[in-house]
């Protein structure tokens, strides 16, 4: 049986239903890390659309085979860092649908990133790949990505439970809990 040719296309408002469905699908595959994804809404896709069309540093594409829509990515055109004016495209929300894996529709999106790369003179393409998701960061090492970071995210309540800082609180509520943090703070230096 012949391989269906990948075709990868602008993305456009009859593509909204399934790239939600494929927002979601990239949501649950990411585990622990898709929490970091917002909850699809249709309104601010369809926002996001139209502000896509009249923005020359990003492009929406979807990969299509026969017709369906079966995979998506988001290209930015950003410099490498604060202190470089060389722009990067970075690669965003790669993703392709489970039963289309294997067929070159993640080759192609990847394709359509380097020549949108040529098309701005940028030399580099970049993504961002969660550590857990091992098929994409096989992936990626197979078609020449190599890492350049290690990029750490914490929330901030962590970070202030990390760190020792108390947000202000105000209301009834301040009293009690000073007088809990007290408490807890007195058996700490007790040793009970």
């Amino acid at each position: 049986m012949p391989r269906a040719h990948v075709v990868v296309r602008p993305l456009s408002s009859t593509d909204c239903d399934v790239v939600l469905q494929m927002w979601n699908e990239l949501r649950q595959h990411t585990g622990r890390g898709g929490s970091l994804a917002p909850v699809p809404s249709e309104p601010r896709l369809r926002e996001v659309m139209d502000n896509l069309v009249d923005d020359g540093s990003n492009r929406a594409v979807v990969a299509d085979m026969d017709g369906e829509v079966i995979g998506m990515a988001l290209f930015t055109a950003r410099p490498l860092g604060p202190f470089q004016e060389a722009p990067v495209v970075q690669i965003d929300y790669l993703h392709v649908r489970a039963a289309f894996h294997r067929r070159g529709a993640g080759r192609a999106l990847v394709a359509a990133a380097a020549a949108y790369a040529d098309e701005i003179g940028s030399d580099h393409v970049a993504v961002n790949v969660l550590p857990q998701v091992r098929e994409a960061n096989r992936f990626y090492a197979k078609i020449g990505f190599t890492p350049l970071v290690v990029r750490r995210v914490a929330s901030v309540a962590t970070l202030r439970r990390s760190l020792g800082l108390e947000l202000p609180v105000r209301g009834a509520r301040a009293g009690l809990l000073a007088r809990r943090r007290s408490a807890m703070r007195a058996r700490a230096t007790s040793g009970v």
